[in-house]
Order: C-alpha cells, then structure tokens, then sequence
C-alpha cells in the first residue's frame, strides 16, 4: 500500500503503553508542531474520559461481546502552537466490533449484526457514564441514539450498510449523498474501507476541572466524545462467489447539522493520543489500511480546514477562523514560502493571543454551557448545590468589567447589555419554568453581547481574510482549483463549468478524489453552464453542497510547484514523531516502516 512509502523511525516517548483499564496514561503527539504541555493541566479530565472508555470495555468483555477499545485521543485548539487555550475539549475512540459475517445474498442480515454491536457498545459507555458522575465530572447526553439506546435514524443506517457491502467486497470506493441541517444535500466519497453511519456517536459531559494553562478559570465546560468503529468482515457469496475477508473496515459517523461523513485517518495531524501503545494501533488499525499517504492527507486536511475558515467568517466568528486557518497552515506549513509562514504565523498568532478576545470568548462560551445546564433539572441542582454556577458568574461579572475598563470606547454598550443581563440571573434553588425560561433568555443575552465583543476588540475581519486568500493562493500557485458542487433535483452532482475551465486534464497519477468528474459509484456527475448553477430567489449562486480542492492540470509552472511541495512534504513527513511532556523517549519501528538506505 502507499503508507509504506514513508521510511524512518518514528519516537515513541513517555510511560507505560496504554491500557483500557489504567487511569492514567502519558499523552503523545504524532505531529511535530503541536504543544503537549496543556496535558500537565488537563489530566484530571483525561483520567475521567479513560474511566469511562475503561469501564465500558470491562462491561462488553465481561459480557461475551468481544467489543473492545483501540485507540482513543484528544484534540483542541488548545494544542496548536498559538492556541493558548480552548473553550472545550474533544475527544475520540476508535472501537473495535469483532468479526462479522457477510452472506451477500442476505446482506440485511449483517448489516443489522453491525448496528447492534454499535448499539452495544454505546448502551455500554452511557451506564458506564451514568454510573461515575461527581461534583467535577457529570454525563450530559448521548447523541446520535433515542431514549432506548437505538440509533436514531437505524432504518437508514440498515439501507445504506446494505448498499456499501458489495462495494466494500468489491474494494472499490464509493459515494452517498446525505441531508444537512438546512436541507443542503451533501455529497460525501467514502473509500474501499469506509462506511457511514447516519448518526453522530459522541457522548458529551460536563467538567469543572477543565483547563489548558493554570491562568485559565475552568467554569464548567463542554467535553464531548467521538466513537468511530471498525469490524473485521468475512463474506461468503457475491458476484464471483469467492470467500473473502477484508480487515478494520471503518463505521463512520455522520456530522448531522452538516451532512458529512467524519473520517478518523487526519486525527494523526491534529490529536494527542493516550500512549504511544494507542497511538500505534491507531497507525496500524486506521491510518494504513486507509491507503492515504501522509502528503496527500496533508493537504487535505488543509484544504478542508480552509474551507472551514471561509464558512467561520461568512457568520463573522473571526476567532474560530483564525483557529482554522492555523491548522490549515499546519498542514502544508514545511512548503510554504519561509515569508508566507512567517506572515501567517505572526498575524494569527496575535490574534489567538489577544487577552481581550479570549475573554470575550470565553464568556460566550460559558454561557452557551450554562444554558445547557439550566435545561437540565439534575445538572442545574448538582451544579448550584456546588457553587460552581455562581463561581461561573463572578468570573464572567469580573471579564466583563475587565474588558470595559480596557476598551471603553468598544466595550461599553455591549459591557452594559451583558451586565444587564447577568442582573437577572438568581439562580433559585427550585426555579418554577417561568425562572428557568428567564435564565435561559438572560443567558442566550449574555453569548449575543460577548459574541459582539469579541467581534469589536477581536481580529480585524480584513487581516483574516487577507490571512485566507493567502492561503488559497498557495494551493491554487501548487494546482488546486477550489470546485464548487451542488446536488441537482434528479440526484447528479453538478460542478460550475467555469470552475474546471481553461485547465487541462488531472495531474498524472492523481486518483478519483483529484478529478473534476469523478466515476464514484453511487455518484453522477454533471458539467453545469452558468445559467445552469442553482440559484436564490435574489439570483445569486446557492451555497454548495460540497467543495473541493481538485489537482487539475495546469502549466509547467504549476506542475514544478506541485512537486517543489510533495518533496518538501515528504522530508517534513519522516520527522513525525511522538512527543510527550514528560520528555522521555522511547524508539519503536513500525511495521509500515522501512529503514532508510
């Protein structure tokens, strides 16, 4: 496969490997370029989320189920080299379903196989969750299945495993076009390996221990948990009627409110993992049978987070941009021109450093958590029996004054609404529904007035966008054309002809996901004429469903750039490494690895 491409050792530092029923483990990094430091402060919350993977692991092997954890791992913003702290935290599992067997003559069989082990395992981490809750650590709510533990949308899930079994046995790669949130219709590829599942399989919690650096007040914040699954499967039948077995094919869940299939491979970019045992399964169990190369999940990755920061600045969150555009750079960072870099680096680090910003949101984000509390009776009677709702309040009374005095010619009409609000806000013992809907209307105020904060005394919105067009410039300067890509009424994906125009054919050796009409079983595609673009009633293009960066032919120019990057990419690869704070080391080879001659 590709993967065995890149050569070299990769560094396994830090303390004994993982296992799912310690409580503690040592957190390492894949990527050269993201700080390790905040686990120091984080480790309490860790510990917790180890607990939990823990527990539910010893519940499905004491069962007989056969269910166990791989690999799991955290990710923030608070892990970049600028991201001095993160408002949240997210975390992801890699779960392993067992061996299933597939007759391709009854395939519906199997399918419902794998959507009852999904369901086990989940059932499992929710009374695990429920079962650990203290003042510090509480289980908020389990998305993606209803009250009796079954996936919300089963019947679909059922469908479309049903439909990707044969393509998984053939080994080809193939396409399901899925429903956003505001009824966009969203193609996804998915590869020989991948199915989705449409439901988001994350549990979320409330944690009053949360922080990144020691300065930063913990309040109670958000940490969610992401599950992606693999199963071994095993088929008898098909059009050949040859046995076959294809090994760790990925269950992926779906993004819901955007209608995109989440995939795990490019967390070897962005996470810290809990060991380097963890971080090595994670190589081995998802990342190589994946079939990415290192350089091209890259780029991916940072075209993906590009097109992230164009939609953040469309709704004028310029911080959540900057953060974005932060990891894009990341991606591609060793090709970048040294003045490009060193640009982008200085103006988004001052933005994701402003105290004043940071404040502000953080104050909105408190908010949005309190509100969350309040909606639920046992976390809002936990939570003020603790002190920790008033603490919350104090901190945001304090910020808010802070930011007024340093920014009065700014601050002081949003400052007073805040203020305003934060009156209203006499957290009773036994609130009647009237109090609570008050809270809630006080609380959405004060997110509404930080958020306009943060928009006045935050990054200009000219510097960002000037920060996101010199990053696309780089991909377009390497050959990448941005392609914009709408799902048409009788279900053909339709890609604006001028966006493909006046190139040539795709760069030699580039596969189905670098062409402008890709032949992605499941998926037809279609040129569109200007006229033809899907528009509003004002007549201006529709948002698009999907956008992608495509490698389209170009001239000699391009071409030596596109190469100049791989190259530079490649070198940067063979330094990947795992990094712990502790600074230990430890060297391991592995087996997708050869020696360098």
């Amino acid at each position: 496969m590709r993967a065995a491409r890149h050569c070299g050792w990769i560094c396994l530092f830090g303390l004994p490997t993982l296992c799912p029923q310690v409580t503690a483990a040592d957190y390492v990094a894949l990527a050269p370029y993201l700080r390790t430091n905040p686990v120091r402060h984080l480790r309490p919350v860790l510990e917790e989320v180890n607990k939990e993977l823990a527990q539910a692991d010893k519940h499905l092997t004491t069962g007989g189920v056969g269910i166990r954890l791989l690999s799991w791992g955290a990710h923030g913003p608070g892990f970049l080299q600028y991201g001095v702290e993160g408002d949240s935290l997210g975390c992801f599992a890699v779960v392993y379903l067992g061996e299933v067997p597939v007759n391709l003559d009854t395939p519906g069989y199997a399918a419902d196989d794998i959507i009852l082990r999904i369901e086990s395992y989940l059932t499992a981490v929710r009374r695990a969750s429920a079962a650990d809750e203290t003042d510090k650590w509480r289980f908020s709510r389990q998305e993606g299945v209803d009250a009796g533990g079954k996936l919300q949308h089963r019947s679909q899930t059922h469908d479309l495993l049903v439909a990707a079994l044969q393509h998984v046995y053939d080994r080809r790669s193939h396409g399901a076009v899925l429903t956003a949130a505001d009824g966009r219709k969203i193609p996804n590829l998915l590869g020989p390996r991948q199915i989705a599942v449409l439901d988001l399989t994350r549990a979320r919690y409330f944690s009053t221990q949360l922080q990144y650096r020691p300065e930063m007040f913990p309040g109670i914040r958000s940490v969610t948990l992401l599950f992606y699954f693999l199963a071994d499967l095993r088929f008898r039948g098909g059009t050949d009627r040859r046995p076959r077995a294809v090994t760790d094919v990925q269950l992926l869940p779906t993004d819901t409110r955007a209608g995109m299939v989440l995939k795990p491979a490019a967390e070897i970019l962005q996470a810290l993992f809990a060991g380097p045992a963890s971080a090595r399964r994670f190589v081995q169990r998802v990342f190589v049978p994946s079939g990415d190369d290192l350089e091209e999940l890259r780029i991916r990755f940072s075209q993906r987070l590009l097109e992230a920061g164009r939609r953040d600045l469309a709704r004028d969150e310029r911080i959540a941009a900057l953060k974005r555009l932060h990891q894009s750079m990341d991606g591609v960072g060793p090709a970048l021109p040294a003045h490009r870099r060193m640009m982008l680096a200085e103006h988004i680090g001052a933005g994701l450093r402003s105290d004043a910003a940071l404040l502000a949101g953080g104050i909105a984000a408190l908010a949005q958590v309190l509100r969350e509390v309040v909606a639920s009776p046992d976390d809002y009677a936990a939570f003020r029996q603790a002190g920790d709702l008033e603490d919350v309040l104090g901190w945001i009374e304090e910020s808010n004054e802070k930011l007024s005095r340093q920014h009065p010619e700014l601050a002081r009409i949003e400052s007073l609404r805040l203020a305003e609000a934060l009156q209203r806000l006499d957290f009773q013992a036994q609130p009647t529904p009237a109090q609570v809907n008050q809270y809630l209307s006080a609380l959405e105020e004060v997110r509404h007035a930080a958020t306009r904060l943060s928009r006045l005394i935050g990054p200009s919105d000219y510097r960002t966008r000037c920060l996101l067009q010199s990053l696309e410039s780089f991909h377009e300067n390497v050959g990448y054309r941005r392609v914009r890509q709408w799902v048409l009424p009788d279900g053909a994906i339709g890609v604006a002809r001028q966006d493909v125009m006046f190139v040539g054919a795709p760069f030699a050796g580039s596969d189905f996901e670098a062409s402008p009409l890709p032949p992605v079983p499941g998926l037809t595609y279609r040129l569109l004429d200007e006229a033809d673009v899907p528009r509003n009633v004002q007549g201006q293009p529709t948002e698009p469903g999907a956008v992608r960066y495509l490698l389209l032919g170009g001239g000699s120019r391009q071409r030596r750039a596109h190469d100049r990057m791989i190259a530079d990419l490649k070198q940067a690869d063979e330094a990947f490494d795992l990094r712990t704070w502790s600074g230990e080391r430890k060297q391991l080879k592995l087996p997708w690895e050869r020696k360098k001659k």
